[in-house]
């Protein structure tokens, strides 16, 4: 079995070398990951500049590499040319520093680089570890433990096409593990103006966020705040029919066309 990993913290974080050793326990690894750090990148592909792939020196199985691009690029340039001859099983993203928990989903380079694998129809796992307050994640190790174990159990019985996995664990010890579902996140903004030496305006994007809504039971956020791992499914189809498509159930759509029309 082989296995593809990448992140958004960068080529040297510690949790993707972590995360890769407990993997080779189970299946051969491919690391195709950031030369820096991504986080927050989301699901950016590069089109317009090229790319730079290096093989990363002193690795004793002689497949990572460094890429000069996004985690959904490292991804791409994993399946379609490192491993063009033998491509993935299953993609793991990660280790990230820090939870990826509610809307996380849409600005996460850790889950966004899942996505892609599931896009190109190959199983996902992205994998998020809590922080302490001071920002100091206390033990990678038994995050890589359970996300072998999760990979173990994809490679012998695989999810259905198109879904992937979000699996954040939490700081302290772990009581057990959840199947959640993904909670809101309520982000606030606030944009920060300075004054740099020069004189001239610059600016921070800092946001605030709550979990605890109409959502909060049974949500991943909730698993970890009970010190449980959590596992949520993603389905990678936006419109299901319990979203907007009952919207649109018995009603003339045909109006919207009169605008047009007249």
């Amino acid at each position: 079995m082989r296995i593809l990993i990448t992140n958004d913290d960068g080529i040297n974080a510690d949790g993707i070398r972590i995360l890769a050793e407990e993997l080779r326990k189970v299946a051969n690894v491919t690391i195709v990951a950031p030369d820096g750090e991504r986080s927050a990148a989301g699901h950016g592909v590069t089109f317009f500049s090229p790319l730079r792939i290096n093989r990363v020196s002193g690795d004793e199985s002689g497949q990572t590499y460094s890429c000069s691009g996004t985690p959904a690029d490292c991804v791409i340039v994993g399946i379609y040319h490192v491993m063009r001859e033998a491509p993935p099983d299953l993609v793991v993203t990660g280790i990230n520093r820090g939870p990826n928990l509610g809307d996380d989903f849409h600005y996460s380079g850790t889950i966004s680089a899942a996505a892609e694998g599931a896009l190109a129809g190959i199983q996902s796992i992205a994998v998020s570890n809590g922080v302490t307050k001071d920002f100091k994640v206390p033990c990678y190790r038994n995050t890589a433990k359970l996300a072998a174990g999760l990979a173990e159990m994809l490679l012998e019985n695989p999810i259905p096409k198109r879904t992937m996995l979000n699996l954040n664990v939490p700081t302290d010890e772990i009581k057990g593990v959840r199947v959640t579902h993904l909670g809101f996140s309520n982000f606030k903004y606030e944009i920060i103006q300075r004054r740099d030496g020069l004189n001239l305006d610059y600016f921070w994007v800092s946001r605030s966020f709550d979990y605890r809504n109409e959502k909060y039971e049974g949500c991943d956020r909730q698993a970890l705040d009970e010190g449980y791992a959590s596992i949520t499914p993603l389905n990678l189809d936006l419109t299901p029919e319990s979203s907007g498509v009952d919207f649109f159930k018995g009603r003339d759509v045909e109006k919207i066309m009169e605008r047009i029309r007249n």
